[in-house]
């Protein structure tokens, strides 16, 4: 919120934290609100198992002919999906064409993909050989770096280059009814 305030952006913008998934979470907001022109997701619904009442909520805060935006992972016939849960996190992971159909079910419309999967991909790649350099460097200098994370991070490159990982970015526009 601070770079919002020092662009002098701050009273057009409101950012919430809450949980996607909760209808009374999103119920919350929408009470504050008289509803938004767009919603923003980032490697997060990836993360939730309940993906439909999550685009639900999403939807139900957009005002019509509004975007959503989704930064998320997806399967494809290939992708090892048990993988993905245990490693990183993820959460009953859809195919693309099945997020395009629950989308366009919830009362979504022109909904679009660009798949980023290449990209992705070197990106991980060489984020998980500098964490690993850094990790190698601190050890020497009798320092460490968070297992956890150096774990993580390896697991996502491990996903895109050897467990046939997809993703890439959904945008949708909210119908008018």
């Amino acid at each position: 919120m601070k770079i919002f305030t020092a662009l002098g952006l701050d009273r057009y913008v409101c950012i919430y934290v809450a949980d996607l998934s909760n209808e009374d979470s999103m119920n919350n907001i929408k009470k504050q609100e008289l509803g938004f022109d767009g919603a923003y997701s980032t490697l997060v619904i990836l993360h939730i198992p309940d993906k439909k009442q999550t685009y639900q909520n999403v939807c139900n805060l957009l005002n019509a002919n509004s975007y959503f935006r989704n930064e998320d992972y997806h399967t494809n016939k290939d992708t090892d999906t048990e993988f993905a849960s245990l490693n990183i996190g993820c959460n009953n992971l859809m195919s693309k064409e099945q997020m395009n159909e629950m989308a366009e079910e919830i009362g979504f419309i022109n909904v679009k993909y660009v798949n980023y999967q290449k990209e992705w991909s070197k990106f991980v790649q060489k984020r998980a050989s500098t964490l690993q350099d850094l990790a190698n460097e601190k050890f020497k200098l009798g320092k460490g770096v968070s297992s956890q994370k150096l774990q993580f991070v390896i697991a996502v490159d491990d996903y895109f280059t050897n467990k046939s990982g997809d993703g890439g970015v959904f945008l949708m526009q909210k119908k008018v009814f």
